[in-house]
């Protein structure tokens, strides 16, 4: 099929009504795996790299493999950078042929994340290049992040605030940490009102 961003991959899915499935990839295997189990469902697939995994395989071999892997497809193929964790790996990813980007600024103050953001958008977007961008704090373990208590606190003014700040962004897609906790968690929060506000908010 072909390879694509997942702006344009994850509009299809809204309108078709279908989810789509994004999967870390860690080497060459794991790429093929990813390729041809979504070939055998018959469905679009987003193949993430992490920091981590950059660092052991590079950024242009894993662009090479899957961009190798999405012209033989059968199926459409993203590659994204999952948790990027800095502007200069968002713009490197960009530059040798990444279709779609994450600025993880979790981190970061709340104004800070929004800046920095806004300034991976600027930089993708001239091209093609689809950002993705996370809001609160993840619990448990992300790529090389440690495992960590994760607080009970209410976000609802701070997703109010996010609603009032996306259209600076002009963000594709959003992450937000309100039910995600990954692996080794020592807690978890289901903040159902927070969930709610949000998408009223946007």
């Amino acid at each position: 099929m072909a390879y694509v961003n997942s702006d344009e991959m994850l509009r299809r899915a809204r309108t078709g009504g279908y989810a789509v499935g994004a999967f870390n990839a860690e080497n060459m295997e794991t790429v093929q795996a990813i390729v041809e189990a979504a070939e055998m469902m018959g469905t679009p697939v987003i193949v993430q790299t992490t920091p981590g995994s950059i660092r052991y395989a590079g950024i242009e071999q894993f662009s090479a493999m899957v961009r190798a892997a999405a012209n033989k497809a059968k199926v459409d193929v993203c590659l994204h950078l999952d948790h990027g964790d800095s502007l200069q790996l968002c713009g490197d990813c960009i530059q040798v042929g990444y279709s779609s980007v994450m600025f993880d600024g979790s981190r970061l103050s709340f104004e800070d994340n929004i800046r920095l953001t806004a300034q991976a958008v600027a930089m993708a977007h001239g091209a093609g290049v689809t950002v993705e961008a996370e809001l609160g704090a993840l619990g448990g373990k992300e790529g090389n992040f440690p495992a960590f208590v994760m607080d009970v606190v209410d976000s609802i003014g701070g997703f109010r605030y996010l609603g009032q700040h996306l259209w600076i962004m002009a963000l594709a897609i959003l992450a937000v940490a309100v039910v995600q906790v990954a692996s080794n968690y020592t807690f978890r929060v289901y903040n159902t009102k927070a969930s709610e506000t949000l998408v009223k908010s946007m």
